[in-house]
């Protein structure tokens, strides 16, 4: 290790994304899943902190110092409906230039 550079500090797995301190008691905004603290999401207007997320945070399941991705058979179900609905926009273009 360079001497020169800082020691490196214990550091828990979670952290608020509004003032850096452990996630505990943290909720998850709904849209990108960002963790904030209730007073941390109050002091910020209610909004949530990420750039680019113009979701209003609203209160989720507690954490509890294990993140916890999304549900992979939702995220399936939705790209597998976004594909049926692609396929179903394409025959009917296809049908409409067919016929005309």
């Amino acid at each position: 290790m360079d001497p020169g550079a800082p020691e490196p500090r214990p550091s828990p797995a979670l952290r608020c994304a509004y003032c850096h301190d452990p996630a505990d008691g943290a909720t998850a905004c709904p849209t990108c899943g960002t963790l904030t603290h209730p007073a941390c999401r109050e002091e910020a207007g209610g909004a949530c902190p990420t750039l680019g997320c113009a979701h209003i945070a609203t209160p989720a399941a507690a954490v509890t110092g294990e993140y916890l991705p999304r549900d992979p058979a939702a995220v399936i179900n939705c790209l597998i409906a976004l594909f049926a609905a692609a396929m179903v926009l394409g025959a009917a273009l296809g049908y409409i230039a067919r016929r005309y």
